[in-house]
C-alpha cells in the first residue's frame, strides 16, 4: 500500500466570475463596451465623439475641410504633436509627468537651426547634438526624481521655464532662424511624398498588427 494521499483535482475556473468573463465576437465586444461605459470607464469615447463633432461642424462651415489637400496639411501639422505624444506616453505609463516636453521640442528645433545655419555644422551632426542635449536634460530630471525625491511636476515645471529662456537665447534678437529652402531637410519635410503603394502599406500595417495581436489574445483566453 502507498502512504501517498490521492492528488486533489485542480479547481476549475469559475466562468461566472465577472473578472474572467470574456466577450467573443462583434456582439460580445459591443456588449462589453456598453458595460464599460455604464461603469464609468469611457476610454477613448470622448476623443472619438469630439473628433466627430469637430468634423461635422467644420465641414458644415467649409466643405474644403474634408478635401484631400487639407487633410494632408492637417496630417503635416499633427505629425510633430504625434511624435511628442508617443514619447510622453512612456512618461505617463510610469505615473510621472513632463511639463517641459513642448518647450524641449522647440528648444531642440532652435538648436538644430542655430548649429546648422549659423554655425555651419552638418545637418545630421546638428540633429544628433540636439538629441543628446534632450537626453541630458531627461537624465537630469530622472536624477532629481530618483536621488533627491523631487516630484516630476516640480522639476519639469522649472525646466519648462528654463528651457524657454534657452530657446530665446539661441534664437537671438530676431526670434527665428530661416532654414535654406533648397536644402534636403526642408525638401524632406515639405516636398517629398511617398508613392501611393507605400503609403497604403504603411497605413495597413497598424491594422494588421492590431488584428494579429487581438487574435492571439483571443486564442490564449480560449485555451485558458
Amino acid at each position: 500500500m502507498s502512504d501517498r494521499e490521492p492528488a486533489t483535482p485542480a479547481s476549475l475556473l469559475d466562468r461566472s466570475d465577472s473578472r474572467v468573463k470574456y466577450a467573443s465576437g462583434v456582439g460580445g465586444a459591443i456588449s462589453a463596451f456598453i458595460d464599460r461605459v455604464k461603469s464609468g470607464d469611457l476610454g477613448s469615447l470622448p476623443v472619438v465623439v469630439g473628433l466627430i463633432i469637430i468634423w461635422v461642424v467644420f465641414t458644415s462651415l467649409n466643405p474644403v475641410f474634408v478635401a484631400p489637400d487639407n487633410l494632408v496639411n492637417l496630417l503635416f501639422d499633427c505629425s510633430t504633436v504625434g511624435v511628442i505624444a508617443l514619447g510622453i506616453v512612456c512618461v505617463l505609463m510610469v505615473g510621472e509627468i513632463d511639463l517641459s516636453v513642448g518647450s524641449m521640442s522647440g528648444f531642440a528645433s532652435a538648436l538644430v537651426g542655430m548649429l546648422w545655419v549659423n554655425q555651419g555644422w552638418p545637418v545630421l551632426v546638428a540633429i544628433v547634438a540636439a538629441i543628446l542635449v534632450g537626453v541630458v536634460i531627461g537624465a537630469l530630471y530622472a536624477l532629481l526624481l530618483n536621488r533627491l525625491g523631487m516630484p516630476s511636476f516640480v522639476s519639469t515645471l522649472a525646466g519648462l521655464l528654463a528651457i524657454l529662456g534657452l530657446q530665446l537665447y539661441v534664437l537671438g534678437p530676431s526670434g527665428s532662424i530661416n532654414l535654406p529652402y533648397g536644402s534636403p531637410m526642408v525638401s524632406f519635410g515639405q516636398l517629398w511624398v511617398l508613392p501611393p503603394v507605400v503609403s497604403h502599406i504603411l497605413a495597413l500595417i497598424p491594422g494588421v498588427v492590431i488584428v494579429v495581436l487581438g487574435l492571439g489574445t483571443h486564442a490564449r483566453r480560449r485555451a485558458a
